[in-house]
C-alpha cells in the first residue's frame, strides 16, 4: 500500500504532497494465492507450504499433505502456477483452480521407477526391488515409504529438481536409496533421476540461479544451473543440470570434495553463480568459508579456498551473493562479559554484536567490513534487487528494479492528484483482468523483479 496524506497539514516547510508521498512508498501485497491442490480439502485435511521456487515462466510450490492413516506421514504434492496467470491476478488476487497444476510426487517417483525406458544402472536396484515387492501376494504401493526433502530447485523451462529418499520393504532383501528427481511441469512426469550415496542422510541442496552457456557454434544456448548436494557425513557434490532447447535435459556430475576436508557434522550455508560456488563450515575454531571455482565446460573443478571469519567467539548467521561477483556475510559475535552458567544459559549485560563482510568472489579479496544491526541479518540479492528484512517491522526492497516500479507508481499517483478538483486521490473501481493473458507485453514481475522464492 501507498500512504500519504491527501491536504497539507503538517508540512510546514511547503514541500509538494508528491515528494511527501515519495519518502513513504511502501511494499504491497498484489495477489495471494492457496498453493495447496485443489484436491485437498480446505476443511477437513491438512497441508503445509515447505518451499517454492520459480523461473522465467512457472511458480512452482512443493506441499506436504498430512496423511489421515499414517501418524507423522505426510504425502508429496507439487503444483505449479503460470507467472503470467499470477501476475495478472494482481489485481483481485484470486486464481481459479482450473489455472493450478498438480502434482503427486509419490506416484511420480512409482511411475518413473516403472518405466523400463529408464535403464539406468543405478536405478536398476529399486526398479527390481519394487517389481519383486509388487509381485508378492497382498502388496501394493502403500507400503513403499518416500520421504522428499523440503527443497525445490527452479532449473528452467519447467523443470524442477528435488531429492527423495525411497524404502520398499521385502522379508528377503530390502531396497533402499537417495535420488535426485529432475521433474517436467510440461509433461507432468520425472525426466532424469541421478543417484546418490545409500546413507547420505540430512542431504541439503544449494543451487545457482539458471544461467546460459553455448558450447559451440553449431548448437543453440544450453540452460544450466550449478547444484551443490552436502550432508553431516558425506562428500560435498558438485552437479550441473542442463535444459536444452530441444527440451531434452541431463544431469551431469561435475566433482566431489570428501567430507574429510571439513569438520564432521558441519553445518553449512551455501550461494552459487555460473562460475564459483561459496560455502561455509563451521569447524571447532570457528566458521570458515570456503570458494570453488566451477568451469562450466569441464567436470573438473580446481583447489577451494578457505578465508576464517573471526574465530570460535562468531557464528555465521547468513550468506548471500550480489551480482554474481561478491559475497556477503552476517556474522554475530558474543560478548566478552557472556559466561555459561552451571545450569546451562548465558547471561550478561551486553548484547551480541554483528557485522558485515563482502568478500570479491574472483580475488577471494575482503573489501567491507562495518557493524550491522541484528535486525537486518536476513538478507538476499536476485540481480539488482536486494531485501531486507527490519526486525518484525516488515522488510526493505531496493535495487534498480525496484526505484523503477517505485517511480511508475509515484507517476500514478501524480496523475490521480492532478485530475482531481480538490487535489485528492480518487477512488477508482478496480477492473478485472482476464485470467489467460495471451499476447500481453510482459510485466515487471515477469520480468524477474520478485524475488526468488
Amino acid at each position: 500500500d501507498r500512504s500519504g496524506s491527501g491536504g497539507s497539514s503538517h508540512n510546514p516547510q511547503g514541500v509538494s504532497n508528491a515528494s511527501s508521498r515519495k519518502t513513504r512508498i511502501k511494499c504491497r501485497q498484489i495477489v495471494c494465492v492457496r498453493a495447496a491442490p485443489p484436491s485437498i480439502s480446505r476443511k477437513k485435511d491438512r497441508c503445509e507450504l515447505l518451499s517454492m521456487d520459480l523461473d522465467d515462466d512457472v511458480v512452482a510450490c512443493f506441499v506436504a499433505e498430512s496423511d489421515p492413516d499414517m501418524e507423522g506421514m505426510t504425502n508429496p504434492w507439487m503444483t505449479a502456477l503460470s507467472r503470467e496467470e499470477v501476475a495478472c491476478a494482481g489485481n483481485e488476487g484470486v486464481l481459479g483452480d482450473e489455472c493450478m497444476q498438480s502434482f503427486a510426487l509419490r506416484e511420480a517417483i512409482i511411475d518413473f521407477l516403472l518405466d523400463n525406458s529408464s535403464d539406468k544402472f543405478f536405478e536398476e536396484e529399486l526398479r527390481k526391488g519394487l517389481y519383486n515387492y509388487l509381485a508378492m501376494p497382498d502388496c501394493d504401493t502403500s507400503d513403499i515409504s518416500i520421504s522428499v526433502t523440503d527443497t525445490l530447485i527452479a532449473c528452467g523451462k519447467g523443470h524442477f529438481l528435488f531429492h527423495a529418499y525411497i524404502h520398499i520393504p521385502d522379508p528377503h532383501s530390502e531396497s533402499y536409496g537417495h535420488r535426485l528427481f529432475l521433474f517436467s511441469t510440461r509433461t507432468g512426469t520425472i525426466v532424469k533421476s541421478l543417484y546418490l550415496e545409500n546413507n547420505r542422510e540430512g542431504t541439503h541442496l544449494f543451487a545457482s540461479r539458471p544461467f546460459k552457456r553455448r558450447s559451440d557454434a553449431n548448437t543453440g544456448a544450453i540452460l544450466c544451473t550449478n547444484i551443490l548436494i552436502c550432508g553431516p557425513t558425506e562428500a560435498v557434490l558438485f552437479i550441473s543440470v542442463e535444459v536444452r532447447r530441444d527440451g531434452s535435459t541431463d544431469l551431469l556430475h561435475k566433482s566431489m570434495i570428501e567430507n574429510e576436508e571439513f569438520a564432521p557434522w558441519s553445518k553449512m550455508q551455501a550461494a552459487l553463480t555460473s562460475t564459483h560456488a561459496v560455502f561455509s563450515t563451521d569447524p571447532v575454531q570457528g566458521p570458515l568459508l570456503h570458494i570453488q571455482g566451477i568451469d562450466p565446460f569441464s567436470s573438473v573443478t580446481g583447489s577451494f579456498h578457505s578465508i576464517e571469519l573471526g574465530g570460535r567467539a562468531c557464528a555465521l548467521r547468513n550468506l548471500f551473493i550480489i551480482r554474481d561477483q561478491y559475497a556477503v556475510v552476517i556474522i554475530r559475535y558474543r560478548s566478552n562479559d557472556e559466561e555459561e552458567d552451571f545450569d546451562g544459559h548465558w547471561f550478561g549485560i551486553n548484547e551480541a554484536t554483528h557485522e558485515i563482510i563482502i568478500y570479491h568472489i574472483p580475488t577471494q579479496n575482503e573489501i567491507h567490513r562495518s557493524p550491522i544491526s541484528s535486525e537486518c541479518v536476513s538478507v538476499d540479492c536476485i540481480g539488482d534487487t536486494l531485501a531486507m528484512n527490519v526486525s518484525n517491522l516488515g522488510f526493505v526492497i531496493t535495487g534498480e528494479n525496484a526505484r523503477d516500479v517505485a517511480g511508475m507508481a509515484l507517476d500514478e499517483d501524480n496523475a490521480e492528484t492532478m485530475n482531481s478538483p480538490s487535489g485528492k486521490t480518487p477512488k477508482t473501481k478496480k477492473k478485472r483482468l482476464a485470467s489467460l493473458a495471451s499476447g500481453r507485453k510482459k510485466d515487471g514481475f515477469a520480468r524477474g523483479m520478485s524475488l526468488r522464492g
